[in-house]
């Protein structure tokens, strides 16, 4: 698919070859680049070349903003040593109360409180390891993950990029010391609970809150191992910076956009929320009828979206585009695909993934960006009203610090000849044995996400900045990943 963007400031390009290249001064203008944000259109030859100029301005005001936009939690005050652990607390809690979700045992006794439904997770903030430091003065603590009123898992917070974002993800079971740290946290939780759940209060069991509990530090071994880095992480993390909790040392600066990102434990979590939204399940439903159509009906559909469930209007595109406009206030797109167009993202598609990328107001996690791609086929046999459904989401789960680099580079790419080994690749492999959809003589999943894995390659992008999402009709949600070949390995959301 190709996406147009109208009436922007920057210069644009064609749909698919660029009539004008930036020269960026740290990128090589004859790599093979990676994602896109903005569509370079060719105006005048000066307004192009101011354009590029004020591009490397663009991403050398963000990383400005990166650094001053410090968290309040972790600024001292009066001197005071500065508590890690606490501040992090802190901002679980606060975000909870923001934006009405449930991570921590406080919300938990609240919904309690009201007769509201109390969630089966919570990291508990109380029971912590000690504080560490890495050697690129990362900060980090360890928290138990509560599931079914037990310790299941091991929560890292980790404080990051000049300290100006935070991060909570599941610690990686492959992790060196996991076993031993688990351990050590299912030991310290039960011997802080025991007396508190013989009580009258009965806590700490299903169907009641969880037990107040004094706060402890336990010394752990390294989640790392003797690694100098952060723990790895099982399945991803979900990062913002000070603006999404409202503790940014500037109280001028806010959320921007659509709201703050749905703060999740992994990408599971974001993609649950973002297609539970109302507006965006009724839309997508729409396309899926749209993807459907043939003949003088046919064409691409889509309409951009937030986090929060906002929606854009349905926007109509031609038989193999859409033009989106201006893009200025959302957080992502959905499109179709045509019957006789390729199942998965192409790279237009992933083009248009940084384009919303580079509007996030400073401080957001870049992974709030997202793009869908929907699209039908008529099935051989076997499926419930006669077509198989493809449904895939993606957000870029890179480092911040590599997206102006990426931006850059996707934009000295030829989307001519990117576009044609698209269809060629798609076709090479469409027939060899395992790759037909179950359901007929047509690519199937499989195929088609190692399709995307080579375009991902074609573009110089590495298959683990971006996260691919398979979700099927109802509502499962699966994550794709790549083996050193290329080969695509499934990860269930539970």
């Amino acid at each position: 698919m190709s996406i147009k963007t109208k009436k922007k400031l920057r210069p644009s390009f064609n749909l698919h070859k660029m009539n004008y290249i930036c020269h960026n001064k740290n990128t090589n203008i004859n790599m093979k680049k990676n994602l896109t944000f903005w569509l370079f259109p060719v105006t005048l030859g000066l307004i192009a070349m101011h354009s590029c100029s004020s591009e490397d301005d663009y991403f050398k005001s963000q990383d400005e903003k990166y650094t001053t936009n410090k968290f309040q939690v972790f600024s001292s005050q009066d001197g005071k040593t500065v508590n890690y652990a606490d501040g992090f607390k802190t901002l679980m809690e606060r975000y909870d109360s923001l934006y009405n979700v449930s991570h921590t045992a406080k919300t938990m006794k609240r919904s309690f409180s009201k007769s509201e439904n109390i969630a089966d997770q919570y990291i508990e903030f109380n029971i912590r390891s000690q504080e560490f430091t890495t050697d690129n003065n990362e900060k980090y603590v360890l928290f138990p993950l509560i599931r079914n009123y037990q310790v299941d898992g091991i929560m890292v917070a980790s404080l990051r990029e000049d300290e100006t974002i935070v991060e909570y993800y599941e610690m990686s079971t492959d992790g060196k010391n996991y076993r031993e740290i688990l351990s050590l946290f299912k030991a310290q939780y039960v011997k802080t609970t025991v007396n508190k759940r013989l009580s009258k209060s009965a806590c700490g069991f299903d169907g009641y809150p969880p037990c107040d509990i004094d706060t402890v530090i336990i010394t752990v071994p390294k989640g790392n191992g003797n690694g100098t880095g952060l723990p790895p992480g099982g399945g991803g993390g979900t990062s913002g910076g000070c603006s999404i909790y409202e503790n940014c040392i500037d109280n001028n600066l806010d959320g921007g956009g659509g709201g703050a990102p749905e703060l999740g434990l992994s990408p599971c979590f974001r993609t649950k929320l973002l297609i539970s939204k109302q507006q965006i399940k009724e839309k997508v439903n729409t396309l899926f009828d749209q993807a459907k159509q043939t003949g003088v009906n046919s064409g691409e559909k889509g309409f951009m979206a937030n986090s929060n469930g906002s929606t854009s209007p349905i926007i109509t595109g031609a038989e193999h585009s859409a033009d989106f406009g201006d893009i200025s206030g959302y957080e992502g797109f959905y499109h179709n695909h045509t019957p006789g167009g390729i199942k998965i993202f192409s790279p237009a598609d992933i083009r248009k993934l940084f384009e919303f990328i580079i509007k996030l107001p400073a401080g957001t996690s870049l992974d709030t960006a997202f793009a869908g791609v929907v699209a039908t086929e008529v099935c051989g046999g076997g499926c419930p009203d006669g077509y198989e459904y493809f449904y895939y989401v993606m957000t870029y789960i890179g480092n911040s610090s590599d997206a102006g680099t990426l931006y850059n580079h996707v934009h000295s790419l030829n989307f001519e000849d990117l576009d044609k080994a698209y269809k060629r690749y798609e076709q090479s492999i469409s027939n060899k044995p395992g790759n037909s959809s179950q359901y007929g003589n047509y690519t199937g999943n499989k195929a088609l996400e190692k399709l995307f894995y080579n375009t991902l390659n074609k573009m110089g992008i590495k298959s683990n900045q971006i996260n691919l999402q398979r979700i099927d009709q109802n509502g499962n949600i699966t994550n794709v990943t790549y083996d050193a070949n290329g080969n695509p390995r499934d990860t269930q959301c539970s």
